[in-house]
């Protein structure tokens, strides 16, 4: 006999789980009821294919069902790259929450992120079908509920509630969130207010914004200008000299260490403000190959794949869709390499194209050693050719970056060696990247200025803060971190 709860096997006969202790039946009975569920912090997606109705009407059942498979897949592969849970198939439509049972510190960017994908993935379908995506965030239940004849594990809660109804009220081909999310993923995607939305079996108005994309210089999350900087004298003043010796021509390599929350994102745009102070900004196209480290901010799903920072950045400039056929993905990436340059782009292309998974029909694609030998000895040659002014750039959160991406960061790190680059690096003090940091100082990229440095707040300067200025929850740790620095 299998217990419902745990799923240890037990005796027959048994009337309680030799594990768990809970109440074991010879068969199901319609009275009884399981609830085993947890309060958790959720963020729900709800997504509609728009145009199923009509479109089932006209054609066989089956042909109907070989479609909405097809559908399906299309809508669940995002939410699986993103770690999130699908929670129901409805009809046409489906329900899925990232936060349980598994939660990352960015479910709310992975949600956002997986609507956007599927949203695009339905628009490059061949069929007459459109879809729409609600997300909230907010306090749920989480776990199996049901009765002895059916249990599903899912969420339950008023959060639910209008996750559902920002997806009823979406204009077809949007993802819609409330301002609940909004507040969390505003620094990396661009949204626009919708204003208060009136939704069914809600006494107030909620507030609505439109998700129209990725933003393409993500900051910190949130405006710099809401609260003021406070406690990080020293640290500002050591990047404002980093920021300065430069300029004058002499390479930098800063790392900011410190936990989560401690302040790192900010402190990178205060140093980018004061940067594009000292030297107006050059403005680039987007479809430009030379802003591949203009911003680096590694992301926490792609750290066991090889190269997926580095093919996320070229793939983010070059505006490549997962649904892009491969001869539009090489016209793409073509696009990057400006025309003055030409004689970059086979070197680029030849690497790009297995990266991408999309060599030329015949074509044999470089693979192991031969690609890495390649995109080894591209990435630093090509960083260095067209980096000859003073440039910024920024690495956020290496600690998700996947091992191939940083040892091509390491070796194109040299280029401070010889060019007027300031490189910052933000990253926690996890134990596994201690093998990282030691590889960076045996090869004399950065080396202990300070330390500790990146701490929590404490006096005048938490005073101030909880005082009402800062509108963020109280940082209750202590941990502690550091700064490095490597000087040419």
């Amino acid at each position: 006999m299998v217990c419902p709860v745990c799923g240890t096997e037990n005796p027959d006969g048994a009337r309680f789980c030799l594990q768990c202790g809970s109440p074991l039946s010879e068969k199901p009975t319609e009275a009884g009821r399981t609830t085993q569920g947890e309060r958790r912090i959720v963020t729900m997606l709800f997504c509609d294919v728009v145009g199923s109705t009509a479109m089932a009407e006209r054609l066989d059942p089956e042909a109907w069902t070989e479609i909405m498979n097809e559908v399906f897949e299309l809508l669940i592969v995002p939410i699986d790259r993103y770690e999130g849970t699908v929670a129901r198939l409805m009809g046409d439509a489906i329900f899925a929450f990232f936060g349980a049972p598994i939660a990352h510190e960015d479910d709310p960017h992975r949600a956002v992120s997986a609507g956007l994908e599927i949203v695009e993935a339905i628009r490059g379908h061949d069929l007459d079908l459109n879809v729409r995506v609600g997300i909230n965030t907010g306090p749920v239940v989480v776990g199996e509920v049901g009765s002895d004849l059916r249990v599903e594990y899912t969420a339950m809660g008023d959060a639910v509630n209008v996750a559902a109804r920002m997806e009823q009220t979406a204009e077809p081909g949007t993802v819609q969130i409330t301002a609940d999310t909004a507040r969390l993923v505003r620094g990396s995607f661009d949204l626009e207010a919708r204003g208060e939305v009136q939704v069914k079996g809600k006494a107030v108005p909620v507030a609505a914004h439109v998700v129209l994309g990725r933003r393409s210089r993500p900051s910190g999350g949130w405006d710099a200008h809401v609260a003021p900087l406070v406690g990080r004298d020293h640290e500002m003043e050591k990047l404002r000299r980093a920021v300065d010796e430069a300029i004058e021509g002499r390479g930098q390599m800063v790392a900011l260490i410190g936990e989560a929350g401690l302040g790192k994102s900010r402190l990178l745009e205060e140093t980018r403000a004061y940067w594009e102070t000292r030297r107006p900004p050059v403005v680039l196209e987007d479809v430009d190959i030379r802003r591949i480290w203009e911003v680096w901010r590694c992301v926490s799903y792609d750290t066991t794949r090889p190269y997926a920072q580095y093919r996320r950045m070229v793939s983010s400039i070059a505006g490549i869709a997962d649904t892009d056929p491969p001869d539009v993905v090489r016209e793409k990436l073509a696009k990057t390499v400006e025309p003055e340059a030409a004689e970059w782009l086979e070197p680029h292309m030849r690497v790009w194209r297995p990266l991408f998974g999309v060599s030329e029909p015949g074509e044999e694609p470089l693979e192991g050693e031969a690609f890495r030998s390649a995109i080894m000895d591209l990435v630093p040659r090509s960083t260095r050719h067209f980096g000859a002014d003073p440039r910024l750039l920024v690495f956020e959160d290496l600690h998700w970056c996947d091992d191939a991406s940083m040892d091509l960061l390491i070796k194109t790190a040299r280029v401070a060696d010889d060019q007027p680059s300031l490189m910052l690096f933000a990253f926690r003090p996890d134990i596994n990247f201690g093998a990282t940091i030691k590889a960076l100082q045996e090869r004399n990229l950065l080396q202990i200025l300070a330390e500790p440095n990146l701490i929590t707040l404490e006096g005048k300067d938490a005073s101030f803060l909880a005082g009402g200025s800062f509108p963020f929850p109280t940082i209750t740790t202590t941990p502690t971190g550091g700064a490095f620095r490597r000087r040419r």
